[in-house]
């Protein structure tokens, strides 16, 4: 063995390492023999990347946590979250020996058969947790009773048995322990089986108490360090670079950092920010996207407005109130004023409604289809050059070719025109036969009246307009007829006037004077009384 009284650095300096002060870290000094593919604890303390905790935010399945109270003849699972496991590994968890978590009591009485042991995986065949080259670990407690932890390891060999790395004193109230753990590498790929995937540390009671702490003994926190990092367990758990660099942000080279989660400013946020924001924003602020808000108010006094109330029915906003329609309510000038909007809508009415009340479109479209004569039409007659055919275009998309349907139009033609062989289209309904008009001559702007007859034929076209002014009324058309007072003519063309109709009734019904015969009176008021046989003697 060297002699530690006198070490030579390569400086010409020498320690005695057998002294106690020469075992302080002052006495250390720069220099020394260079590593190859490691580096030295103090190179380590001084790198992010080689100090970090290898297992912070590990992955709460890759942690197993169970119990025993029988030495090991059985275990039980402890009952902590996921939670309760990834911060054990990262923050501070009390984790309590021998007990479940539900069942613990600091006033139970721990025996040496009370243990607890914690099982972490880096590698399962199918998921990476980690993939390191462990060089410490430091176990953290808070226990009144002594214990011991049980440090074991397994590879990734099908049916490997657990492998003995060495038994430690722990203690602390509470305090860290530091545990030698050099192994050549914890995890990797789901090939690389001769790798450690399994390490385990179990506590168990080595004394016991019968005070009121006899039941006290917890494992606050457990930090692996290795030199270096093949993998990161928080890359696998979505909780950032903790266990690769050491701090929990990325960056990348423009010096941007990302978290990967909330990130709380105490003393006030300067610059741009994007994503979503929880908490009371205060000062200056730029603008943000109504869609970006989450937890928007759902009512007036939500967003702050306190002069903003409805009651019985009244809105009020600071000093107006409005008061709403209802199904009820009556419009008048007060309430209602100017146009009323076209997207309003309102009930249509039966068409008996003769009332005051507003008429919709479909009413008053029901009121005009109903209305009485709707067959009498009027319009503007042109001619087609074209076909020489007269068009006449009615006010009204309704038209329809009835017998006995009026047609009144207004003709623009030069006084020599005339309708010789000349047709009428009324709204595109066909071209149908003008009767009884030839040759004669029309005067410009004149008003005439046709009559429509379905059932009468020119040609063999059946339908024919009658053009009243020159066409003589008879049984069959309509048109224009004479008077005639004559009570002996039997024209099926003329008319009889009032005076021919009241001589041919005084005719029928001629008085007769009372008539008596024989003292007897046979005829009174042209009614014949006969009661006994009257002879009438010619002479």
């Amino acid at each position: 063995m060297a002699d530690l009284s006198a070490i030579k650095l390569p400086n010409g300096t020498t320690y005695n390492l057998k002294d106690a002060d020469g075992r302080k870290e002052a006495y250390l000094d720069w220099g020394g023999r260079n590593l190859t593919s490691n580096v030295t604890p103090v190179g380590a303390s001084l790198s992010n990347e080689h100090s970090a905790n290898r297992i912070a935010y590990l992955n709460p399945a890759a942690v197993q946590i169970e119990y025993t109270t029988n030495g090991g003849s059985t275990w039980t699972d402890s009952g902590y979250t996921n939670d309760d496991k990834m911060w054990l590994c990262t923050g501070s968890s009390g984790i309590a020996v021998g007990q479940s978590k539900s069942g613990y009591s600091a006033s139970t009485a721990l025996t040496t058969n009370h243990w607890t042991r914690i099982t972490l995986t880096g590698q399962d065949g199918s998921h990476q947790y980690v993939y390191t080259s462990p060089k410490k670990l430091l176990v953290n407690v808070s226990t009144a009773v002594s214990l011991n932890c049980l440090v074991e390891y397994k590879t990734g060999v099908s049916g490997a048995s657990w492998q003995t790395f060495g038994t430690y004193a722990v203690a602390g109230w509470s305090g860290w322990n530091d545990i030698p753990l050099i192994l050549s590498t914890f995890g990797g790929g789901s090939t690389q089986t001769g790798n450690y995937w399994y390490l385990r540390f179990t506590f168990k009671v080595a004394s016991t108490r019968t005070d009121s702490y006899k039941g006290y003994a917890q494992v606050l926190g457990l930090r692996l360090f290795g030199s270096t990092d093949w993998g990161s367990a928080s890359n696998n758990n979505g909780k950032g670079p903790f266990s690769s660099t050491g701090h929990l942000y990325s960056y990348d080279v423009g010096a941007n950092a990302t978290f990967p989660a909330k990130v709380t400013a105490n003393g006030g946020f300067s610059g741009n920010l994007t994503g979503n924001v929880t908490g009371n924003v205060s000062g200056s602020a730029g603008s943000v996207a109504w869609s970006g808000v989450g937890s928007k108010p759902t009512t007036i006094s939500g967003y702050g407005i306190t002069d903003a109330k409805i009651a019985s029915g009244v809105i009020t906003l600071g000093s107006n109130t409005i008061t709403p329609l209802t199904s009820s309510s009556t419009l008048n000038a007060a309430k209602l004023s100017g146009a009323i909007p076209s997207a309003v809508t309102a009930t249509t009415q039966a068409s008996t409604d003769n009332s005051t009340k507003i008429a919709t479109t479909a009413y008053v479209t029901t009121a005009i289809a109903n209305l009485p004569g709707k067959n009498v039409w009027r319009g503007l007659c042109t001619t087609d050059a074209s076909t020489s055919t007269k068009v006449v275009m009615t006010t009204s998309g309704d038209f329809r070719l009835e017998t006995g349907s009026i047609l009144v139009v207004s003709f623009s033609y030069a006084s020599a025109d005339s309708l010789s062989g000349i047709k009428l289209n009324v709204d595109g309904t066909g071209a149908h036969p003008i009767n009884n008009v030839y040759g004669l001559p029309w005067m410009t702007g004149t008003n005439i009246a046709f009559v429509y007859n379905a059932l009468t034929s020119i040609g063999g076209e059946q339908g024919v307009f009658n053009f009243i002014d020159r066409v003589p009324a008879s049984t069959s058309n309509y048109g224009l007829t004479k008077l005639s007072s004559s009570t002996s003519s039997t024209s099926t063309t003329l008319a009889a006037t009032a005076s021919a109709v009241k001589a041919a009734y005084d005719l029928a019904n001629g008085k007769i004077s009372d008539v008596t015969v024989g003292g007897t009176s046979v005829v009174t008021n042209n009614v014949a009384k006969i009661s006994s046989p009257v002879q009438i003697v010619r002479w």
